[in-house]
């Protein structure tokens, strides 16, 4: 999916650590071959247990080794970099009660991370889903940017609106 650039963009820049941008065609294998039960309406992916959903999420990461041209787990962003969201590209990881759990807005990747003084390994011009919502305590509220994430390819917020 290509970002609709005739919409409004927002801008967001990572912030404290790195975090990774999942590409469209890394999300959709999983979807078509992840063992993990799922429902799918419109833009939301629904789950039956939290379990489920860090898992599915961390086989999305995973997929990201796979598909990454320089053999790094996940298309990194180094603190420091801008990304551009287009619209309303959301895709919403939900209970099935109708909890959100994690929202990714598909965004391009502006900055190289050449030019960061500590920069990731994501190729230039990346387009992929960025987490800009978690709530992995399940308490209905923006986890805050210290929170420790559920899982080793799941993420915390880093990305903050510029």
């Amino acid at each position: 999916m290509c970002p609709d650039t005739t919409r409004p963009t927002i801008s967001y820049i990572s912030i404290i650590d790195t975090i990774w941008l999942y590409p469209e065609s890394d999300l959709g294998w999983v979807l078509t071959n992840t063992a993990i039960p799922y429902t799918r309406s419109g833009s939301s992916i629904y789950f039956n247990t939290l379990a489920n959903l860090i898992s599915f999420y961390d086989e999305v990461f995973n997929k990201t080794a796979i598909s990454q041209p320089v053999g790094n787990t996940g298309y990194s962003l180094g603190v420091g970099t801008v990304t551009r969201a287009y619209g309303d590209n959301r895709l919403y990881l939900k209970l099935n009660s109708g909890q959100t759990v994690v929202v990714w807005t598909l965004m391009t990747q502006i900055t190289r991370q050449a030019d960061l003084p500590a920069g990731g390994n994501s190729p230039n011009g990346t387009v992929g889903w960025g987490l800009i919502y978690c709530d992995w305590d399940l308490n209905g509220a923006l986890d805050p940017y210290n929170y420790t994430a559920p899982s080793g390819g799941t993420d915390v917020l880093r990305f903050q609106i510029l």
